[in-house]
């Protein structure tokens, strides 16, 4: 429910109270991919490198989830980040 919200926060454009709410989540559910998941997806409208070090921390968690394959591989090679 809290990650929704922070979903909810980014469609709104309140990039800053979704990662709030991104990031109380992970302190939540600190072994959760699809918590860690969502820090990232927030972390995508400002900090491209912090998003990337999520969807591998969620990738590490969650190895069979096709979306955070495809987020890594945009992050690297349209930012050329490594």
């Amino acid at each position: 429910m809290m990650r929704q919200e922070g979903f909810t926060q980014l469609d709104n454009s309140n990039p800053k109270l979704a990662l709030e709410i991104f990031e109380l989540n992970v302190i939540a559910y600190p072994e959760s991919a699809k918590a860690i998941q969502g820090l990232a997806e927030g972390y995508m409208e400002t900090e491209n490198e912090l998003a990337l070090k999520y969807f591998k921390e969620s990738l590490r968690l969650n190895s069979d989830n096709p979306f955070v394959n495809d987020m890594i591989g945009k992050l690297t090679s349209e930012y050329a980040i490594c």
